[in-house]
């Protein structure tokens, strides 16, 4: 390991920091979901097949889920109703026969995706939520993520295009990732449904940032539905029949973002060791304004009303109840949500569910994505992948408990999970809501430019 690491992670941190959050390098809200669309060409070594599945066409899965986000919340959060719409993605496999320079094949979706499950070799199947704090990002901007995932397992990934805020605010993500996990299940005929249908045990849910948080938030919902129903599983209805929602083989989160009021100690504290910076860039009156931001009315959040931002659909780490969740890998660095991450982790923990936990000294967020040529990040992706095989082919095999790793030499050294914080989770409730007192709310300045 270079004995300049420590150097090279602050020159890098500074970087990021600077490329992204400066004020000077801003971009408005539009401008940054109008890039996360730009097309990337797969590498030569990577099946990616683009599909459009059908929208559900009965309301089952959308009831049962506004009823579960009032259930859990308090009677004084907003929330619109947001109906179901087509489950965009993308498919991406390790393609073994790679065409010199032509890193796509000229051929439909379809096949594609026959010649991405010839190359398959295990029947892992991850479905994959890309971050981006709510409002950017996109399967394609995290392929350099599920393609290694893909190409590390042997197995698949389907990559969700799930719709971004503030234009489709809280809960529109989170239908979205139930509708495409349930597409998995009991697929739905279509001409872009290429897919047979995979047992939940096949399954791994996994993301990335604000993608991992909407992962818990989907194992919260199935959890909270089979306590009102009494029965695990629980029954949904979907496609026009009562089917049983099964929880996943095993969940798998980098860098969860479980605390969306951005209150917690680590959000203050961590600037050392992480770029995000101190407190969201959506408060400063310099955030460039356009048409989707500053909402009318407005609000301080861009994902969902001030209301539900402790919602533990919103906020994870607000959830109080995780038994008989799936085992959790919990990858992150020393980095803004790290006290949230802990309060999560420590709660399922404690209440039976099993956990991998490992930290990377100085680290930041997402750190396998931004910095993908270190050692550290290869590491991360091995430990990632090894999880993923692991909870669909040897579930007794797997190693839970806590690690953390050092920066300068990749050693390990053992954490006890039940101590990864002094801060409970009812610490973290009150700190948040002190937070969300405090936050400004901008108001809308910007005008739609003249068309003449």
């Amino acid at each position: 390991m270079p004995s300049n690491i420590v150097k090279q992670l602050a020159d890098a941190r500074t970087a990021i920091h600077y490329r992204i959050f400066h004020p000077s390098n801003w971009q408005s809200v539009s401008q940054r979901q109008s890039n996360s669309q730009i097309v990337v060409e797969p590498a030569s070594t990577t099946w990616v097949s683009r599909v459009s599945l059908p929208t559900v066409e009965d309301d089952g899965v959308r009831q049962a889920l506004f009823q579960t986000i009032r259930l859990l919340g308090a009677e004084s959060d907003r929330f619109e109703e947001p109906s179901s719409s087509p489950v965009k993605g993308e498919w991406v496999g390790h393609r073994l026969e790679k065409a010199t320079g032509v890193p796509e094949p000229c051929m439909s979706e379809r096949s594609k995706y026959m010649g991405m499950m010839k190359d398959i070799s295990v029947e892992v199947t991850m479905l994959y939520v890309h971050g981006g704090a709510h409002y950017g990002g996109s399967p394609a901007q995290s392929r350099p993520l599920t393609a290694k995932l893909a190409n590390l397992t042997g197995g698949r990934c389907f990559s969700l295009e799930y719709r971004l805020s503030p234009q489709h605010a809280f809960p529109s993500a989170l239908l979205d990732l139930l509708h495409a996990y349930l597409h998995l299940l009991y697929p739905i005929p279509s001409a872009s449904t290429f897919h047979n249908a995979s047992s939940a045990s096949s399954i791994v849910l996994t993301g990335d940032s604000v993608g991992a948080n909407l992962c818990l938030a989907t194992i919260q919902v199935i959890l909270s539905l089979a306590r009102q129903q009494h029965r695990c599983p629980p029954l949904v209805t979907w496609n026009g029949r009562s089917v049983p929602l099964h929880l996943p083989a095993g969940v798998a989160l980098i860098s969860p973002w479980v605390d969306s009021t951005w209150s917690l100690p680590s959000h203050k504290n961590s600037f050392a060791t992480d770029y995000l910076p101190t407190s969201s860039p959506f408060w400063d009156p310099r955030f460039p304004q356009c048409e989707l931001w500053p909402t009318e009315p407005p609000r301080a959040d861009v994902y969902c009303d001030d209301s539900c931002l402790l919602h533990p659909l919103v906020s994870p780490v607000v959830a109080d109840d995780w038994r008989g969740a799936p085992p959790m890998l919990v990858v992150g660095g020393e980095e803004a949500p790290s006290d949230g991450i802990k309060i999560t982790a420590q709660q399922a923990f404690g209440q039976g569910v099993p956990i991998r936990w490992i930290q990377f000294e100085k680290m930041p967020h997402v750190f396998m994505l931004l910095l993908g040529r270190l050692e550290h990040s290869k590491l991360a992706m091995k430990e990632w992948a090894e999880f993923c095989r692991i909870v669909v082919e040897q579930k007794d095999a797997l190693r839970a408990g806590g690690e953390f790793i050092k920066v300068q030499d990749l050693s390990r050294h053992r954490v006890d999970l039940a101590k990864l914080t002094e801060l409970s989770r009812e610490d973290a409730i009150l700190i948040m809501r002190n937070g969300m007192n405090q936050r400004p709310v901008v108001e809308r300045t910007y005008t739609e430019p003249s068309k003449l």
